[in-house]
């Protein structure tokens, strides 16, 4: 994991948290024009030592909270978050939305949730369910689960930051399959079209 995320090449400086939307963005804008994707961590209420070490010797640009982490937790990270928020039939996971976005925190991943796991499941939500959402956290959640060309065709979603696409686009575990891909940027790139004709 660490040669493959070295290969991209690392940060070159110590994450120090933006104040504004308007920062974050620029700073995303210059990390992916160093002509890489940004690599992430998942982790799921792992100790914090475990992940300092990961941060610390893989140089990833950011940590996805995928279980119970704490805001005392989060504040501790070196670099930027991503907090998931697991939503089940009608109910979206009510972290930090009642709260003041943490300054470090970059977005949210609104992800399946079922009895027995908490994401990673391949199934898609009621997408609607996010409108309940204020629309300051509406804009920073990325979909997960069940996110492929066809789901996002079928959707009217609107006013999110993006989507984490995975299983949908795979013709095995791990292996991704060109035309699914193909068919999913454009998706993407459509609906991105519409919205800004909005």
């Amino acid at each position: 994991i660490v040669q493959s995320i070295r290969a991209f090449g690392e940060r070159e400086t110590r994450w120090t948290p933006p104040s504004t939307t308007q920062e974050k963005a620029h700073i995303l804008r210059a990390a992916t024009a160093r002509g890489r994707p940004l690599s992430v961590a998942v982790v799921q209420n792992q100790p914090l030592d475990q992940v300092l070490d990961i941060i610390q010797n893989t140089g990833v640009d950011l940590i996805q909270l995928h279980g119970d982490e704490d805001e005392t937790y989060a504040n501790q990270l070196p670099i930027p978050f991503f907090r998931v928020l697991h939503v089940s039939q009608d109910h979206v996971q009510n972290i930090a939305i009642n709260h003041a976005i943490p300054t470090n925190c970059f977005g949210f991943v609104a992800d399946t949730a079922t009895s027995d796991t908490r994401g990673g499941t391949g199934q898609q939500f009621d997408w609607s369910i996010l409108t309940k959402l204020p629309s300051q956290i509406r804009s920073l959640v990325l979909i997960a689960g069940g996110v492929d060309a066809e789901s996002i065709r079928d959707s009217d979603i609107k006013g999110i930051l993006g989507f984490d696409a995975s299983s949908r686009l795979e013709i095995q575990p791990g292996v991704k399959e060109h035309q699914k891909l193909h068919d999913y940027v454009n998706a993407v790139n459509t609906l991105s079209s519409s919205e800004e004709k909005r």
